[in-house]
């Protein structure tokens, strides 16, 4: 017991060192690129003339230079088609899916090369760095699958879903460009666990699971930031 306490009391300092040393500073924006998907209506690894339209917000706070916890809603359609499939035959099956996700996750994140944003002049730095990030979610969607007159009757399947356990694996660029604004490139994958993302499994490939896919440009405005723990912009 004793060394837990120990080892909680160690914890705590060393986190109490990053937040005096650190830069700290929740931010806001919004998040506009594609959304695509890989599963049974989907070659792999993706049709990227099926990409469609993704939306989104996001919150940010910075706990130290390199660390990041953000909250995100993101809204994005994706759709599949049987003729996208690689050998495709005129006389084969002529499915078609669209579906509409909305994503609440939160996510942890690693900025690689980090550093205050200001110097000790306390003049803006513009700063580039590339980040990675995990989270954990749920996405709520709405699959339409379209079937010919003699395939209706496999429809709905037994056992389908519409709402999903996710977790979004995230890569991309961080621009530090203005004193009060930050752009952000970013791609990531979206782990759902299930093989019904499209309302399809046993009449597809049931051995593997879907994936989606969001890719864009985040706008993000410094809400307020703290250098030092001297509450420069507090």
């Amino acid at each position: 017991m004793n060394t837990l306490k120990h080892y909680t009391a160690l914890c705590s300092c060393l986190l109490f060192t990053l937040s005096l040393s650190a830069q700290r500073s929740t931010e806001g924006g919004l998040f506009v690129g594609m959304a695509n998907y890989q599963g049974d209506l989907a070659p792999s690894p993706v049709a990227i003339d099926q990409s469609k339209l993704a939306l989104g917000g996001l919150y940010r706070y910075m706990m130290t230079d390199h660390i990041g916890i953000k909250g995100s809603v993101t809204w994005g359609r994706i759709a599949g088609d049987d003729r996208n499939r690689p050998g495709y035959n005129p006389r084969q099956r002529t499915w078609t899916m669209t579906n509409s996700i909305l994503e609440m996750a939160v996510h942890g994140e690693w900025f690689v090369f980090g550093t205050s944003r200001y110097g000790n002049t306390g003049l803006h730095l513009r700063q580039y760095s590339p980040f990675l990030s995990v989270g954990i979610g749920a996405a709520f969607t709405n699959p339409k699958v379209r079937v010919p007159a003699e395939d209706r009757a496999k429809l709905p399947e037994s056992g389908a879903t519409s709402t999903f356990l996710v977790v979004p694996l995230t890569g991309g660029l961080r621009l530090d460009i203005l004193d009060d604004f930050v752009v952000m490139l970013e791609f990531g994958s979206r782990i759902t666990f299930s093989d019904y993302l499209d309302g399809v499994s046993k009449n597809g490939r049931n051995t593997t699971n879907d994936w989606y896919m969001f890719g864009g440009i985040s706008f993000i405005y410094i809400i307020s930031e703290s250098v030092g723990g001297k509450g420069n912009r507090w």
